[in-house]
């Protein structure tokens, strides 16, 4: 029986005690009924909100896990940066184009620019 049906019941259990032709223990073995679904159906929520809480850590460090894997990616894109941009200093190469990609150092950084070229459609 669903949740919403076990508290349709539980209503209508709260209008039979306020009937004066049904008797008390006619009530009281239907408030028992009534009260063991609903503690059947409050441990499988239980159950299902445990298990779902458990998915949660297992997110939570699968993100930190992944997070860590960025900021190394992060960390050797910025190392890689740094030493082009470096290199491209010491020689006095400053600004050239490749086949594939433009390079430029910026101004006021020793961060540089680059952009992939397109090939041309001819």
């Amino acid at each position: 029986m669903k949740l919403y049906e076990l508290t349709e019941q539980y209503k209508e259990l709260l209008d039979m005690a306020t009937d004066e032709n049904i008797d008390q223990k006619t009530i009281n073995d239907t408030m028992k009924l009534v009260e063991m679904d609903i503690e059947d159906k409050a441990e499988g929520y239980a159950k299902v909100i445990k298990s779902l809480g458990g998915n949660i850590s297992v997110i939570d460090e699968e993100i930190a896990r992944l997070t860590s894997i960025k900021r190394r990616i992060n960390n050797n894109i910025d190392a890689l940066k740094f030493n082009l941009t470096n290199a491209m200093i010491e020689t006095g190469k400053k600004k050239f184009k490749t086949d594939l990609f433009s390079f430029n150092i910026q101004k006021k950084s020793f961060v540089f620019g680059f952009r992939r070229r397109r090939k041309s459609s001819r």
